[in-house]
């Protein structure tokens, strides 16, 4: 825009200079033609008055008196040129005698072209030399003349080419600085009224580029200027109010109004820069809320989102203007304090009073509907630059502590120590390996037969998870939990299932299922809330036709079945698979539930079996054989080691049992041989 200006005002001021310099040369023009005829007039009255004068001196042929005549015309300015010829165009006398003469009866006049181009610029005119015919001594002088001669007269009008250059020469400069006046003036107005509104809607429009706020406030008085400002203006708000949506998006939370993940990042960055320049510590607090999961899968989402935008309001109260809370996601959320002191023991207490008030707040219940809900929440504290000097290590150090809280009991606050940081790692890589496992499908199982009593032979197995970590086999009541908190039961549940029906099409075709009745698996609580759980379980499930699978809940997670639980059991019903209540009288039952749960199968806890010296145990264990006699359910025992646990149980008339006494765990391969000899020896 810059350069156009500058050649605007270039053509502006050539544009003007051209037309001054185009009507000078006009009026000039215009008044060389003027003088020109002037000075055509004047030389031809010139040579009518010397051809009258010197009529006489020619007719009585008196070159002195011509002399004397011509001489007269020395005074003018303009060089002159005077031939007297006879009649018959003879030259008799030539002003001045050295001079040229100029042809006999010519004549010529000028325009203000040929004022130009002529140098110099000259006019002629010949007049002829008239004499009286009448004789002089009548005394009458007659009218009648005749020609005896002419006389040309010739004028270089170099005078006049001076006064003409000079009055150019004068008028150029007025007319130079009139042009600039105007130039100025011009320029000036074009400046208000289009070089200013679009310079200033350039820079309005480069703003907008680089994403600031811009908008025009003085428009031209030009109708079209001032519509393309106020589209402009338009544009700008539209940009302005979509780049504040866009942010609010890319770096808020939509539920809670509270900044994100990379908001955090972005301005934790900047407040540790800050730190360090003015000697502050700051605090990163990560909250995970207690079992949040509980009331989304009870309440529904809509309630689990207005218990989180609740806690949100709560944090902000808790925390002063200048601190960052941030909801990373799902039940978690970050509170970053700033500006505390630089001494660890001060930045520890000030961190310390914020936490416990979280802590306090979020104990208070919140009323959702008609339920009073009480959260907890673990809390992990790290302080920078004490225990990490940039966010990634600051988060982990965090984290590492939230975990502590939580295997403390949940509930809790824990500031993080170099001393329990190793543990937190190890879970991390822990949790990294299972997910790899159950994504690659290198999870492991192994099969426990489930016999009648007393005659041993394998009507059914139970299939359990295994997981090994470098080697190693880790606990199931390690990996089990992780599974669970992060949704990877369910892939791990479906691999199960049709890695068993690969198994068992194998065993069919080699003829060793014999009695085998049912393989069993054990389902997570929290599975039971999924609404797609039995689509997914019997898609897993096509082709298990001969035998019938068996899935195994625990008694806790049936104490309270919502009608969405008591549907997904139906479906599986209906499509022959069998229920088992697992843990049977462990878990405070609740009889009346019995009556209309789906289930087929009640397993005595192994709890139960270890303390069958116990004449009380006995009566509840006969009572439970009873009771499912009287349901028609089938009764199995669990965790048998001795012959005593199994004569005890089959006087009591327990059928089907299970436990290493028959048999331990084994690996698929291991359970296909323990098949092949059992129904050799059961026929």
């Amino acid at each position: 825009m810059t350069h156009l200006n500058a050649w605007l005002y270039r053509v502006l001021l050539i544009s003007l200079l051209a037309g001054g310099l185009s009507g000078l040369s006009l009026f000039f023009n215009i008044e060389i033609d003027h003088r020109l005829k002037e000075a055509d007039q004047q030389a031809r009255a010139l040579a009518e008055l010397l051809a009258d004068a010197s009529a006489p001196l020619v007719y009585l042929q008196n070159q002195s008196g011509l002399l004397s005549l011509l001489k007269a015309t020395a005074h003018w300015e303009d060089p002159l040129t005077v031939s007297i010829y006879d009649s018959s165009c003879r030259l008799q006398f030539n002003w001045p005698p050295n001079g040229s003469a100029v042809a006999c009866r010519s004549g010529s006049s000028l325009a203000w072209r040929d004022f130009w181009t002529l140098s110099p610029p000259t006019v002629v005119h010949a007049v002829p030399i008239a004499a009286p015919v009448a004789p002089a001594e009548v005394g009458l002088l007659g009218t009648a003349k005749e020609t005896i001669g002419y006389l040309v007269l010739r004028r270089q009008l170099v005078g006049l080419r001076r006064e003409v250059w000079a009055l150019f020469s004068a008028s150029l400069i007025p007319l130079l600085a009139v042009s600039l006046l105007i130039w100025l003036l011009a320029a000036r107005l074009l400046d208000r009224l289009i070089v200013r509104p679009l310079l200033e809607l350039e820079k309005s429009l480069e703003a907008v580029t680089q994403g600031q706020d811009a908008e025009i406030s003085e428009f031209s008085p030009i109708a079209e200027i001032a519509f393309a400002q106020r589209g402009f203006n338009e544009l700008s708000r539209w940009l302005k109010a979509y780049r504040e949506r866009i942010e609010k998006l890319a770096f808020y939370d939509g539920l809670t109004g509270l900044g994100n993940r990379t908001l955090l990042r972005e301005q934790i960055q900047k407040h540790m820069s800050l730190s360090r320049r003015q000697g502050f510590s700051l605090a990163l607090i990560l909250l995970d809320l207690d079992h949040f999961k509980r009331v989304n899968d009870t309440l529904g989402h809509r309630s689990g989102d207005l218990l989180l935008a609740e806690i949100a309001q709560r944090l902000k109260r808790c925390t002063r203007a200048e601190d960052l809370v941030v909801r990373l996601g799902g039940d978690e959320f970050v509170i970053v304090l700033l500006a505390l002191s630089q001494n660890l023991a001060q930045a520890h207490t000030q961190a310390l009073a914020v936490v416990e008030k979280l802590s306090a707040v979020l104990n208070q219940p919140i009323r959702l509907g008609e339920y009073d809900l009480t959260t907890t929440g673990s809390l992990g504290v790290a302080l920078f630059p004490h225990d990490a000097e940039d966010f990634e290590t600051l988060f982990q150090c965090a984290d590492t502590a939230m975990y502590q809280a939580k295997e403390r009991g949940r509930n809790a606050f824990c500031f993080f120590h170099q001393s329990t940081s190793l543990p937190s790692r190890e879970r991390l890589s822990l949790e990294a390996a299972l997910r790899r496992a159950v994504e690659r499908g290198e999870l492991e199982f192994v099969l426990q037969p489930q016999v009648c009593y007393p005659q041993g032979c394998p009507v059914g197995a139970e299939a359990l998870l295994r997981f090994r970590f470098h080697g190693e086999p880790v606990p199931p009541s390690e990996f089990i939990p992780m599974l669970e908190e992060s949704g990877l039961i369910y892939p791990a549940t479906e691999w199960l299932v049709q890695t068993l029906l690969t198994y068992k099409q194998r065993w069919q075709a080699q003829g060793l299922c014999g009695q085998l009745k049912r393989l069993a698996v054990n389902l997570s609580p929290v599975q039971l809330w999924r609404p797609d759980l039995a689509d997914r379980l019997l898609k897993a499930i096509e082709g298990m036709e001969d035998v019938v699978l068996e899935f195994e809940l625990t008694e806790s997670a049936l104490l309270q079945p919502t009608p969405q639980i008591l549907e997904t059991l139906e479906a599986l019903r209906r499509k022959n698979v069998r229920l088992a209540i697992d843990d049977f009288g462990t878990g405070y039952s609740n009889l009346a539930h019995l009556r209309h749960l789906p289930v087929d199968v009640l397993k005595i806890d192994q709890a139960f079996v270890r303390d069958l010296a116990n004449p009380r145990t006995r009566a509840l264990v006969e009572a439970i054989v009873a009771l499912g006699r009287a349901l028609a359910l089938e009764v199995v025992a669990e965790g048998i080691e001795t012959a005593a646990q199994a004569e005890c149980l089959g006087r009591l008339g327990c059928p089907v049992m299970q436990g290493f006494y028959f048999a331990p765990p084994m690996t698929p391969e291991a359970f296909a041989g323990y098949l092949r000899q059992r129904v050799a020896a059961c026929g």
